[in-house]
């Protein structure tokens, strides 16, 4: 919730650019600046009954699923109308510095041809990308990932595992029941012989995560013969976190808060972090050294954010799982995600003797939509 104003706050100064320039562009025609209003003052009324509604919870859930979702959508339209509006403002403004002169007093049936084209581009751009980043999340795909992660200079038989690994599943207004029916049907089909949830699997209220056949999906199918284990991520800590905890405990799942557990056998430790929106969790060199002769145990990590990953080999950390970065879920945001991340983004980093992935989550989060990222499901095959 802390990042509703200030987002609000720079949304409403982009838009008054835009208006600001548009009356200068095209003083003679509003209906732009009018249709630019129109949305961004419904986008802005509904996200504020949205987060009054999450804070005091006087609406029924699906309302305020609703609410949110269309508030969600105004903001993706008005964000490629203001992309169109702003490419067609600088057009004409280069043809007033160059000719000193407004194109639609020079060029009036051209002017006309100009402003049709700019509202087919805008229309075309709208649609498909509602259509194809609709499917980019709700048709996950499946990465396998094969690694060998044995110490060096290890003497021991090699042992495999199959492991799934999912994160940002996001069950809220955006991932349903049909959404989870299809995580557990897809992940059950490559028969996991242990399941890892990377944290953030509500978006924000439990309500949704509670409707009965999700809770169903979870606890009775989504199974493996080595169990489930959870870790929080930033999105359990908004709103009840009590209640999403206890959520973990209903569907079957082990939730592993800064612990440790071997979930195989002793040569394999998996080791669960708390999300670090939590300021008290145990930091990395602490929470490590309470794994008992390391040097020579297969070490894995699930930890939400991939902040801390430059100790991983110092840690003695063979593979860690990350997630929450969406991989950016949206151009022109994949940039902006890239520039805090890097090439902890997305995908498969090899430092050393560790291992990392970054998976771009199987759900999303504020618009239901990727642009050029993709949900997935990871299907880890690995040597140890």
């Amino acid at each position: 919730m802390r990042f509703f104003f200030p987002a609000l706050l720079l949304q409403s100064l982009f838009v008054g650019y835009l208006l600001f320039g548009l009356r200068r562009a095209i003083p003679r025609i509003a209906w732009p600046r009018i249709l630019l209003r129109i949305i961004w003052l419904m986008g802005a009324a509904l996200y504020t009954l949205g987060i009054t509604d999450f804070m005091l919870k006087l609406l029924p859930i699906d309302w305020f699923g609703c609410i949110i979702l269309t508030a969600n959508l105004l903001t993706f339209i008005l964000g490629i109308v203001a992309l169109w509006c702003a490419v067609g403002h600088l057009l004409l403004h280069l043809h007033r510095r160059r000719y000193g002169r407004s194109f639609d007093a020079d060029h009036p049936l051209g002017f006309k041809i100009f402003i049709s084209l700019l509202i087919a581009s805008a229309t075309a751009t709208t649609v498909a990308a509602i259509h194809r980043g609709n499917r980019n999340v709700h048709e996950p795909h499946i990465v396998p990932l094969s690694l060998d992660i044995r110490k060096p200079g290890s003497t021991e038989a090699p042992r495999r595992l199959r492991a799934a690994f999912i994160s940002d599943i996001h069950i809220g207004e955006n991932i349903r029941v049909e959404d989870v029916q299809r995580m557990v049907q897809m992940t059950m089909a490559e028969k996991p012989e242990l399941i890892l949830i990377g944290g953030d699997m509500m978006d924000h209220r439990v309500e949704f995560a509670r409707h009965p056949e999700i809770m169903r999906l979870l606890r009775d199918e989504l199974q493996a013969p080595y169990g489930k284990y959870y870790i929080l991520g930033n999105h359990e800590y908004r709103g009840n976190t009590t209640d999403k905890q206890q959520w973990i405990s209903d569907v079957g799942g082990i939730l592993l808060c800064d612990s440790i557990v071997y979930p195989v056998d002793e040569r394999l430790c998996l080791v669960g972090r708390d999300d670090r929106v939590n300021k008290a969790r145990l930091p990395l060199p602490e929470l490590m050294s309470r794994v008992e002769n390391r040097s020579n145990r297969t070490t894995l990590l699930l930890d939400h954010q991939p902040t801390e990953t430059d100790s991983l080999e110092m840690e003695h950390i063979n593979l860690a799982l990350c997630g929450h970065t969406h991989s950016g879920q949206m151009i022109p945001f994949t940039a902006l995600v890239y520039m805090r991340y890097g090439q902890r983004t997305y995908g498969y980093l090899h430092r050393g003797n560790s291992h990392l992935y970054v998976s771009s989550g199987y759900g999303s989060a504020a618009p239901p939509f990727r642009i050029g990222t993709r949900s997935e499901i990871v299907i880890l095959t690995l040597t140890y």
